[in-house]
């Protein structure tokens, strides 16, 4: 007798009826998937394109918190933002509309709270997929961005696993490259969106820097310690390798002013000796990248043609920054005493006359003229 052919996979999968609610229509298992609800928390329907129904079920997928279907379609997930099927298109949620990378975003990041290894990694790999990619109009930007950001923040700090810990870090330091580099490429003509993605990653990262640690002083694997070195590294980063247009651009000197010069002054004085030892590594970076410009200017006034004047950035910064570290470490070194001692062999105007103040003086006259 002639063996049974073997059948296919067509032959196979033929043999499994449709649930009953759906039938043998498959327009109406299109229409159900494009109108159900996968926002049940936030009380807002989401409406997608018949060409895009293929994010319904994996949302749902997401929504259900069970690991190995979430591990599952988040690498679906990351594999359609990878081949440009997430672009600039819009989808309907509840009243507003949204775009559709911005609701991937939230769908991923949704998922940071899940404990479970495999799912972590997941959610850095298409975090990193979705700002690095390349695709015309996939990018992620504004408060998107940000989420990413502080997304694999989080599971940096969460996660107990050393491998996803350093995959996290390492995942940052790469999108922070990214953004950074289109400020540095973006052309003349529309500089704003990578203007206003650099500007917000940089002022988060300078107040989570300059969150204070609780007392007593954290132990090295806390996680208001990790934060802390972590946001101050890649900060340090960020100095270091910045281009022109972060260096000379008017809103990035302002944030130096107003958010990093002030970490620098609270992390300045830390007794930690990491945190000392990265606040200083930024402080000299500053004064290299910023004081120089300075000095070139004051030197050359004159520029040749196509060069960028350099603008006195940090004129008076580098003196705040320093002077109070100073200040309060001598200050709590001294006897009451001693103070007035040191203030008055610290006289800037000389005399020869006898110090005259009402506080008692361990300086003889003598000494005090000697000062001349």
């Amino acid at each position: 007798a002639a063996a049974e052919p073997t059948p296919t996979y067509t032959e196979a999968s033929s043999m499994v009826s449709p649930p009953p609610e759906i039938g043998d229509d498959p327009d109406a298992l299109a229409e159900r998937l494009a109108g159900i609800d996968v926002n049940a928390d936030a009380g807002a329907e989401i409406r997608v394109a018949a060409a895009d129904r293929f994010f319904v079920p994996l949302r749902l997928a997401c929504e259900s918190k069970q690991p190995r279907i979430v591990e599952v379609a988040l690498h679906c997930i990351q594999k359609l933002i990878a081949y440009g099927y997430v672009g600039s298109k819009t989808v309907l949620v509840g009243s507003a509309r949204k775009g559709m990378m911005d609701v991937v975003m939230e769908t991923i990041c949704a998922c940071k709270d899940m404990e479970d290894e495999p799912v972590q990694l997941q959610i850095v790999k298409a975090v990193l997929t979705a700002v690095t990619a390349a695709a015309p109009g996939s990018a992620v930007h504004d408060t998107t961005l940000l989420l990413a950001v502080k997304t694999c923040f989080y599971i940096y700090l969460v996660s107990k696993s050393l491998t996803i810990q350093s995959t996290a870090n390492a995942t940052l330091t790469q999108m922070l490259n990214v953004v950074f580099a289109r400020l540095e490429s973006a052309p003349e003509s529309a500089p704003a969106v990578t203007q206003r993605d650099a500007f917000l990653v940089f002022r988060s990262l300078c107040k989570l820097s300059m969150k204070a640690l609780p007392d007593p002083l954290p132990t090295d694997d806390s996680i208001e310690l990790r934060s802390k070195l972590l946001s101050l590294q890649l900060l340090y980063s960020i100095i270091q390798n910045a281009g022109e247009r972060f260096r000379a651009g008017d809103k990035f000197v302002w944030a130096i002013r107003q958010y990093l010069c002030l970490s620098l002054l609270k992390n300045g004085v830390s007794p930690i000796a990491s945190i000392l030892q990265l606040s200083l590594d930024i402080f000299v970076t500053l004064i290299r990248h910023f004081k120089a410009r300075t000095a070139r200017r004051r030197t050359h006034p004159q520029h040749a043609a196509g060069e960028s004047p350099a603008r006195p950035h940090l004129r008076g910064q580098p003196s705040l920054t320093y002077r109070p570290p100073h200040l309060r470490i001598t200050s709590s070194r001294r006897s009451a005493s001693s103070s007035r001692t040191s203030s008055c062999a610290s006289s800037s105007r000389p005399t020869r006359r006898p110090c005259r103040s009402s506080s008692p003086c361990t300086r003889s006259a003598r000494s005090c003229a000697s000062l001349s």
